[in-house]
């Protein structure tokens, strides 16, 4: 966990120069658990057209959040459910 906020912190000093792929992002706060945050970077990352949405979330990394009405609500925004 440690390692994982460490990369987090340093990913928003780099989005204040640069774009970061939010699915990144996204990734990041699903592997420390946090669901609410994680939802809004994969919301953005949808908005943004970034390229680990062009797929459906099939990946076994999605699994903890299938369950969760956010996850559904992602689907219909892609067109997927």
């Amino acid at each position: 966990m440690g390692e994982a906020k460490r990369l987090l912190k340093e990913l928003e000093e780099i989005i204040q120069k640069t774009y970061v792929l939010p699915s990144a992002i996204a990734r990041i706060y699903l592997g420390l658990g946090e669901s609410d945050k994680d939802f809004d970077w994969f919301d953005k990352a949808i908005d943004d057209h970034d390229s680990a949405t062009l797929h459906p979330p099939v990946y076994p990394i999605f699994d903890p959040l299938r369950a969760h009405p956010c996850y559904h609500a992602l689907l219909r925004k892609m067109n997927l459910g």
